[in-house]
C-alpha cells in the first residue's frame, strides 16, 4: 500500500485501477482541478470524499465503479464515459452537471443528489432511492425506477426530455 501523507490536487490525477492501494490522510481536489478513475475490467474502490471534476472510464470495457460508503462529492461536473458507477446506499452529491453515457446503479436507500442538469444514459434503482436533480433530465437510454422518487428541486423551470426507455415510479 502507497502511504501519502497530504494530496493536494491542482490539475489532473489518473488512477488506474483501486484506490484500495492508496491510503490518503489528507485529499483536496482544487477548483479547476480533474481526478479520473480508469480500469479496462473489474471493481474498482472509489476513495470518498470530495472532488472537484471527477471522471470514470474503462475504455469500452467492463469495470464497475463502486462509491464508498457515505458520501462522495463532485464540486464540478460528474462524468462517466465509460462502466458502471455503483452508488449502492452512499450519497453522490454533484454541485455542476452530471453527463452519464454509460451506467450508473443505485441501491436501497442510496441517493443522487445532482444541482445542475443530468444526462441520464442508463440508470438503474434497485430500491428506494432517491434522485433529486435542481436541473433538466435528459440523454435517457434506459431508466429502471423500481420504487425510487425523482424529485425536481431547482428554483426554475426542469425540462424532461425523454428518449429510450422509462419506468417511471414517482416524479415529483
Amino acid at each position: 500500500m502507497q502511504t501519502i501523507g497530504t494530496l493536494i490536487n491542482n490539475g489532473n490525477i489518473t488512477c488506474l485501477g483501486s484506490a484500495d492501494n492508496l491510503a490518503i490522510t489528507t485529499f483536496t481536489n482544487n477548483a479547476g482541478s480533474l481526478w479520473t478513475y480508469i480500469k479496462i475490467s473489474g471493481t474498482v474502490n472509489v476513495r470518498g470524499g470530495t472532488y472537484h471534476d471527477l471522471t470514470f472510464d474503462d475504455n469500452a470495457g467492463a469495470a464497475v465503479y463502486t462509491l464508498a460508503s457515505g458520501t462522495t462529492t463532485a464540486t464540478g461536473t460528474l462524468t462517466v464515459t465509460g462502466g458502471t458507477v455503483a452508488i449502492g446506499t452512499s450519497t453522490l452529491n454533484v454541485t455542476e452537471s452530471l453527463a452519464n453515457s454509460d451506467t450508473i446503479t443505485i441501491a436501497g436507500a442510496g441517493v443522487l443528489d445532482v444541482d445542475g442538469n443530468i444526462t441520464v444514459g442508463t440508470l438503474t434503482c434497485l430500491g428506494s432511492s432517491t434522485i433529486n436533480i435542481a436541473g433538466n433530465w435528459s440523454g435517457v437510454t434506459n431508466f429502471t425506477a423500481n420504487s425510487s422518487t425523482v424529485t425536481f428541486n431547482g428554483g426554475g423551470i426542469s425540462y424532461i426530455t425523454s428518449g429510450g426507455t422509462s419506468d417511471p415510479y414517482d416524479f415529483s
